[in-house]
């Protein structure tokens, strides 16, 4: 599988590259990473939102997922490495916001929404050893794109009712979660070399 998507990214890479001026290694490295966010999330999509419609949350699923991803695609984290643990952890962590806004009132999530900050800004973006992220203006693009995220996300709650405000600040601290050093030690999985 990884294979096949190295030779699928290496593709869909060079198809681009060829259609865009002036591309140098820093465009191409992005475009790669992007890619590969794109491909590893494609095949989980479909099952996550099936198994989300027959639990009879589609709808929150579906922004919980949004806010998740938004974020997940700039500041990355901690990844399961077997195919169903990837989807399993997937549907954890795009389930769960909806079930705990239950528990939470709309007058917690500016304390959500600094708690996500904080750790976004010291731990962002978040690697690991087998995907790292070796250029470091890419990352200083990816933490600033992660910074602009959480604060877009956080001002659209705002403009929505509270039970889905709640989903989107919770999808947001969840995804933070992810990038913290301690995150990494519990699963015992190692960040990039190239910090």
């Amino acid at each position: 599988m990884i294979m096949i998507s190295n030779a699928l990214v290496k593709k869909v890479e060079d198809f681009i590259v060829t259609h865009i001026e002036e591309t140098d290694s820093q465009k191409k490295e992005t475009i790669s990473y992007g890619i590969k966010v794109l491909l590893i999330n494609l095949y989980k999509i479909p099952i996550i939102f099936i198994v989300a419609y027959i639990l009879g949350i589609l709808r929150y699923s579906i922004i919980a997922y949004i806010c998740f991803s938004s974020l997940r695609t700039f500041a990355g984290g901690i990844h399961a490495e077997r195919g169903f643990n990837c989807l399993l952890s997937s549907m954890i962590a795009i389930y769960s916001p909806v079930y705990f806004s239950n528990f939470i009132r709309r007058s917690h999530n500016i304390v959500l929404f600094i708690i996500t900050l904080i750790i976004i800004i010291l731990y962002a973006p978040s690697d690991t050893k087998k995907k790292p992220i070796k250029s470091y203006k890419l990352k200083s693009n990816l933490k600033k794109c992660s910074i602009l995220a959480i604060i877009a996300i956080f001002a659209v709650s705002y403009c929505v009712p509270e039970n889905i405000s709640t989903i989107m600040l919770i999808s947001l601290f969840i995804e933070s979660i992810l990038v913290l050093p301690i995150t990494y030690k519990i699963f015992r999985k190692e960040r990039g070399t190239y910090a």
